[in-house]
C-alpha cells in the first residue's frame, strides 16, 4: 500500500492509505514486508532487538544499522531493502517519519515556520524544517532529529 499510495484517487480511501502507511512507518509490527526481511535484527538478540517497538523507534534502530561508519553492512540485503525503501518514504512525507512529527509537533502547525506548507508527497515539509532547522524559533529536538535524518540520509548517498 504505501509504494502505490500515490496511485490511490478516491480522497477516503487515499485517507485510509495514508493513515495506514503512518502506523507502518510507526511500528515495525504492522509492516509485514519489513518485519519478515528484518526479523533477524528486531527479534530478540538482533541488532535492533532491545528496542521498544512504536514511535518509528525500530525502524529508526535499523536505519542506523544500516551501514557502520567503516562501511561494513550490518543489515542482510532483504532488510536493507526495506529499510531504504522506507526510508524514501519518509523523506516523502514527514507524516510517516514518527521521531520528527514528534519532535517538531511545534513547528509543523505554526505558520511562520514550516506549518504554512500546504502540499504534501513531495519532500516540501521535511524541506523545509531542513532549511529552517537552525533558526532561534525551531526547538531544539526539532533540530536534532531533522539533522539525525538528513545525516542518515545523507550517509545512505554516500555508500
Amino acid at each position: 500500500l504505501i509504494r502505490k499510495e500515490a496511485e490511490v484517487a478516491a480522497k477516503p480511501c487515499a485517507h485510509e492509505v495514508h493513515q495506514l502507511a503512518a502506523a507502518a512507518t510507526s511500528d515495525v509490527r504492522l509492516n509485514a514486508p519489513l518485519y519478515e526481511a528484518c526479523a533477524p535484527h528486531v527479534l530478540p538478540g538482533g541488532v535492533c532487538g532491545s528496542v521498544p517497538p512504536g514511535q518509528g523507534r525500530v525502524l529508526e534502530c535499523l536505519k542506523s544499522q544500516a551501514r557502520l561508519p567503516n562501511g561494513t553492512a550490518v543489515l542482510g540485503a532483504g532488510c536493507a531493502a526495506e529499510v531504504a525503501s522506507l526510508a524514501r518514504t519518509q523523506a516523502r512525507d514527514v507524516h510517516y517519519n514518527a521521531p520528527i512529527v514528534a519532535a517538531c509537533a511545534a513547528e509543523l502547525h505554526d505558520a511562520a515556520l514550516c506549518g504554512g506548507v500546504s502540499s504534501h508527497g513531495e519532500g516540501e515539509v521535511l524541506h523545509c524544517l531542513e532549511e529552517k532547522r537552525l533558526e532561534p524559533a525551531m526547538s531544539g529536538a526539532c533540530e536534532a532529529a531533522v539533522t539525525k535524518d538528513f545525516v542518515q540520509r545523507a550517509a545512505s548517498v554516500d555508500t
